[in-house]
């Protein structure tokens, strides 16, 4: 187990859903290392000068206020609304720069009791390895995987860690970093081998006044592009819970959603170090799964389709 010393502050960036934001720091608080850990809690200005959102803000803050958290607390509440993406790139480059490391979540997930020890001892663990950039909590519900970790050319963003080494890369600039990606014909690559389709995240968030500022897709590109290797545990430590009206990127992905409900979940990991390289059998495995549930998604969306048409006309 890590010593205190080594513990890593964790970062949770919350705006306008008070009823998940207390079910995330409940699990939070159950992790065995809460006590021992600091936590910075970020809360987002309202976006909109609607009572109704200014209420639900207000409503977290005053949730995240009241909550008896195990160890240190700071929070810190934005005046004007920075918007997902500045908020966590903002937040995670000022904690990281006096902390070295970080573990960030944001106020829809739902951690394992041993969340926050699989993290911590993964983060000591892989200090030095300047090909791994990130560890993740979270990984979809993948089967017959021998090893209790292993390591991905990809990143998840549900709950993950990450060294100021790595962060130093990250990078804002999204025209940039997707030409550099279609110049090196990585494309079936950074589309885990064509199972998700990353590509249109990217081509969405470029197109002209697009509202998709996504932070995560930059973090993927920024690692993808320095052949970094994220650190995955076989069975999951995190349960999203964030896909509805108030997600601000999530809310109309239903692939997402439906793997999201389904994470095969597991209380605790213990974490071996592993050869630094990808592991190839969980990379098939992961892009098989992916396949699979998105020729699923797109059956139960005709089926659906095809279900309103007949009670149309009858």
């Amino acid at each position: 187990m890590p010593q205190k010393s080594n513990i890593a502050p964790i970062l949770l960036f919350a705006y306008n859903r008070p009823n998940e934001t207390l079910k995330t720091l409940k699990a939070l608080a159950a992790n065995d290392l809460s006590e021992q850990s600091i936590l910075f809690v970020f809360i987002d200005g309202p976006k909109t000068h609607d009572s109704e959102t200014i209420q639900k803000v207000e409503s977290t803050k005053n949730i995240v206020q009241d909550f008896n958290w195990p160890g240190t607390i700071e929070i810190k509440t934005r005046t004007k609304n920075l918007g997902l993406s500045k908020s966590i790139t903002s937040g995670v480059t000022e904690i990281i720069s006096n902390y070295e490391k970080v573990i960030v979540l944001e106020d829809d997930l739902i951690t394992s009791r041993g969340f926050l020890k699989f993290m911590n001892s993964a983060l000591t663990l892989y200090k030095e390895d300047e090909k791994v950039m990130g560890v993740s909590g979270h990984i979809f519900p993948i089967e017959n995987i021998q090893k209790n970790s292993f390591l991905l050319r990809y990143v998840s963003t549900w709950g993950w860690g990450t060294w100021k080494r790595s962060w130093n890369e990250y990078s804002h600039d999204l025209e940039d970093n997707w030409k550099k990606i279609k110049t090196k014909n990585q494309l079936t690559k950074f589309n885990l081998d064509d199972s998700y389709p990353y590509e249109t995240m990217v081509l969405n968030s470029l197109k002209p006044n697009s509202k998709i500022d996504s932070w995560g897709i930059r973090w993927y590109l920024s690692v993808f592009l320095k052949n970094g290797l994220y650190l995955y545990p076989k069975k999951s430590l995190v349960t999203n819970i964030g896909f509805g009206e108030d997600a601000q990127h999530s809310s109309n992905d239903l692939l997402l959603e439906e793997i999201a409900e389904n994470p095969n979940k597991t209380e605790f990991i213990e974490i071996n170090k592993v050869d630094v390289e990808e592991s190839k059998t969980a990379r098939n495995k992961l892009a098989r799964y992916l396949k699979q549930k998105h020729y699923q998604s797109i059956w139960s969306r005709f089926k659906n389709v095809i279900s309103k048409t007949l009670n149309y006309f009858r």
